[in-house]
Order: C-alpha cells, then sequence, then structure tokens
C-alpha cells in the first residue's frame, strides 16, 4: 500500500525535520548545560503542538496534524539527545531498557558507578510508559484536543526553562525567552550577590574558600564559561596571601565597581579562556 507507505515516510522525514530544527536552533550542545536557546527551542515545540491539535481538531481525517506533531517530539528527542551527549534519547526505549538491564547487572557484580544512570533511565522509561497509557485515556476521552496536554506540558517546561536561565544567569526574562544571552559573556555579578554567595559556599565559616569551592560559586554566579584551568589561574591570582583560600575581601577583586555600584569582571580573559 504505497499511500501508507508514503504517509509513514512523511512521518519520519517530519520526526527528522523536528530534530534538524533543534540541531539548528543549538548547534553547538555542551552536555549536562542549558544552551541559551533551550527555552525558546521548547516554546517552538508547545506551538508545533497546538498547532497540531488545531489541525486535528479541524481536519481530523487529515495526517498533517501527526506530521506537525512528529516535528515536535523530533525537536524534543534531539534536545534531550543533545543535553546528555547522546547518553540519554528519551523515545529510543530499545536503548533505555537494554541499558537498564546491563546496569542492573552491573550493580549485581558490585559495580555501582553507573547508579545513577540507572536511577535516571528508570525514571524515563517510568515515565514514557505512564504517558503512553495517559495518552491512550486521553485520546479515547478528548480524541484530538488531547494533544492541547501535550502543548500545555511543553509550554510549562520551556517557562519553567526560561525562569531558571532568567535566575541563574541574571538576564531578563524576554532575553531567556529569545535565547539573547551568552554563557560568560552576560553581567558581572554584582558585590552583594558574591557576598551571599561567598557566605553560603564558606560551609565551615573558615573566611575562605577553597578552590573547588571557588569554581562553584562562579559557575553559579553565572560567569560559565570559561575553561577549567582559566578558573584556576584566576584562583591563584585571587590569593595574594598563599593562604591556598580566597577571602571575601579577595573574591571582590574578580570585580571593578564605580560610584553608581556598575561592575565589570576584571579578569573576563581568564575567565573564558579566550
Amino acid at each position: 500500500n504505497m499511500a501508507v507507505a508514503l504517509a509513514n515516510l512523511k512521518m519520519i522525514w517530519s520526526f527528522q525535520a523536528g530534530a534538524a530544527i533543534e540541531g539548528f536552533l543549538n548547534p553547538r550542545p555542551t552536555p549536562n548545560k542549558i544552551t541559551p536557546r533551550y527555552g525558546p527551542t521548547f516554546l517552538l515545540g508547545s506551538a508545533l503542538l497546538a498547532l497540531s491539535a488545531t489541525r486535528a481538531y479541524l481536519h481530523p481525517d487529515g495526517h498533517s496534524f501527526l506530521y506537525l506533531a512528529a516535528m515536535a517530539n523530533g525537536l524534543q528527542n534531539a534536545l534531550s539527545s543533545g543535553y546528555t551527549a547522546n547518553l540519554i534519547r528519551s523515545s529510543h526505549m530499545s536503548g533505555i531498557t537494554s541499558d537498564i538491564g546491563m546496569i542492573f547487572g552491573q550493580m549485581l557484580g558490585g559495580n555501582l558507578e553507573n547508579a545513577w544512570r540507572f536511577v535516571v533511565l528508570s525514571g524515563l522509561c517510568t515515565s514514557f510508559l505512564v504517558g503512553g497509557v495517559v495518552s491512550w485515556f486521553a485520546v479515547n476521552r478528548f480524541k484530538s484536543l488531547a494533544l492541547v496536554f501535550n502543548a500545555v506540558l511543553f509550554f510549562a517546561i520551556a517557562m519553567a526553562t526560561i525562569a531558571f536561565t532568567s535566575y541563574q544567569q541574571h538576564v531578563s526574562l524576554w532575553k531567556a525567552a529569545s535565547g539573547d544571552w551568552d554563557w560568560g559573556t552576560n553581567e558581572a555579578p554584582s558585590q552583594e550577590y558574591l557576598s551571599e554567595l561567598f557566605t553560603r559556599y564558606d560551609s565551615d565559616s573558615s573566611g575562605s574558600l577553597s578552590e573547588d569551592q571557588f569554581k562553584e560559586l562562579l559557575k553559579e554566579a553565572g560567569i560559565t564559561g570559561m575553561t577549567d584551568i582559566g578558573m584556576s589561574a584566576v584562583f591563584r591570582s585571587l590569593d595574594v596571601d598563599g593562604s591556598q583560600g580566597v577571602s571575601k575581601e579577595e573574591l571582590f577583586g574578580l570585580l571593578t565597581c564605580n560610584i553608581d555600584e556598575e561592575c565589570s569582571l576584571v579578569w573576563e580573559d581568564d575567565l573564558t579562556g579566550s
């Protein structure tokens, strides 16, 4: 049946098109790090699903709503693949179940190094199956309007991602929603914010931070577009007394501020590794 074969091919092509769009929007993904366009990408996925729901409602006998939904799924799957450096593919159930079985066997053999992956993959597998069951009931109850739930879910994820990046990177919601910000080139943190972070990371109240604590503080402050060597170099530069730790006053050496308390990073080149 060539008509059915062609329809299935179009589904595959739509899925690939969605993945291609994600690759275009996020050409250089960094493992385990949210890039500037993750939020906008989920917004696009939400729009595709909303359009799919509309087409399904207006033309339930057509196939265009299926192609739009497949495109949104391809986009989402590519996003998860890029975020995890292809370690996790949310719709690759055969690979996920195979990995769960392999890691479980390793754990029984005493190797617990991949226990975290076992937990993550088990959660994904369970979520995927639960989503399928819920979808079956939703389609039987609400028909084409069931796609609205998917669109709302994508939108909720998009807004959560946008809010998170806005808070973490200290950029406006508009910049986070449009992807108009860059790691390591966003606004420098204020002295007040650095002081709050210092107090939080100085867990033993010693009055200084170790090199590892210093690096974690930089990441939370949004100064993240740098190499590990660059962070170590800045740590040594700030440790003027050679105590192998950075005090709050030394930490403020990261910034230069004018009388209006507008601050900029002193070692921008070292921090970004340029």
